[in-house]
């Protein structure tokens, strides 16, 4: 379910952002962490940065607070199921995995710049670290008696990756795009 609404939210916007930035990159490049090269490739870089990031925090916003509400009352239990002698304690789990997701969804328009951008082997060695550390953390939690907490350890392990890529790593890069003044 969580999967499903994920993609409907996103509608494969992130794959034409991709084609977009590397089509504006073929006129500018990565050095010393700030974008430089052509003046108006770069404006137009930065304009499509910001306007995918507004659109994907609305839609961030608004995918927790449906999502969240909407998975609330499709998961909760039936009348046949209460009279069960085993209940799963469920909600802090989901609503924790909907909030992460939904950070997730803030970051991803700027990855996927980075993407376009030909930032990919920096990109691939953070979620290959990524893989390592959320599947580590996934057995850490299963061991530990956390079971459905897994899902949350995962989708935090790749919430800090990717603030770390875009917050930390290209840090620059995103300031000089912000710098940029429309032409």
């Amino acid at each position: 379910y969580l999967l499903a609404m994920q993609i409907f939210v996103e509608l494969g916007l992130h794959v034409v952002l991709i084609n977009v930035a590397s089509h504006e990159w073929s006129q500018l490049r990565h050095e010393h962490s700030q974008v430089e090269g052509d003046s108006t490739a770069k404006a137009r870089l930065s304009a499509l940065t910001r306007t995918s990031t507004k659109w994907y925090s609305i839609a961030a916003v608004l995918f927790t607070v449906l999502v969240g509400i909407s998975g609330l009352i499709y998961f909760s239990p039936a009348d046949f199921v209460k009279d069960a002698t085993h209940t799963v304690a469920w909600t802090a789990p989901w609503l924790c995995l909907v909030v992460l997701t939904g950070l997730q969804l803030c970051i991803l328009p700027k990855t996927a710049i980075l993407e376009g951008c030909g930032q990919l082997p920096t990109i691939n060695r953070i979620r290959f670290w990524q893989a390592l550390a959320g599947s580590a953390v996934v057995w850490t939690i299963m061991v530990s008696g956390g079971a459905i907490w897994a899902m949350c350890g995962a989708a935090f392990v790749r919430l800090i990756g990717e603030y770390y890529l875009v917050a930390t790593k290209y840090r620059g890069f995103f300031q000089s795009l912000e710098e940029v003044t429309d032409e």
